[in-house]
């Protein structure tokens, strides 16, 4: 091989390195224009994501606090129950003992002296009395006959 020759084919074999090296960048660059896609689709991947996260957790808050609201009007229900069943017992004591009351005072209002019924039957004076016992016995239907 002549000089010539040798020289044509280094040329032709740094033509043909610096074709792979041409090649090697735009396949580098490719992939890292590939790599930076990859990693750019998969960012905007996670970003949708976290908005969709994030509308869920915004979802779940307006229903926690609805749940809570829900529970502080039970809570108010049943103070409110309690408090109203306390003044109802209160009132049925109250009730009781007036009713109580009321059997116990009752006799003592209608209860008469015994013998007011007496004095009512017997007259007033003896001398009425007496007079009354004369005419009783003393008409003459009223005495018995002699046998």
């Amino acid at each position: 091989m002549s000089q010539h020759d040798e020289m044509k084919q280094h040329i032709k074999s740094d033509q043909i390195q610096k074709l792979y090296d041409t090649r090697s960048e735009v396949s580098g660059t490719r992939s890292s224009r590939s790599s930076v896609s990859a990693a750019a689709t998969k960012a905007k991947a996670k970003a949708e994501a976290a908005l969709v996260e994030a509308q869920y957790a915004a979802k779940e808050a307006e229903m926690m606090i609805e749940k809570a609201k829900i529970e502080a009007e039970k809570q108010k229900m049943l103070a409110e129950l309690a408090a109203n069943l306390y003044v109802l017992k209160t009132q049925r004591s109250a009730t009781a003992a007036s009713a109580e009351a009321a059997v116990y005072e009752a006799p003592a209002v209608e209860e008469k002296d015994p013998l007011s019924d007496l004095v009512q039957i017997l007259p007033q004076n003896t001398a009425q009395r007496t007079s009354e016992y004369n005419a009783h016995y003393n008409d003459p239907q009223q005495k018995p006959s002699v046998p």
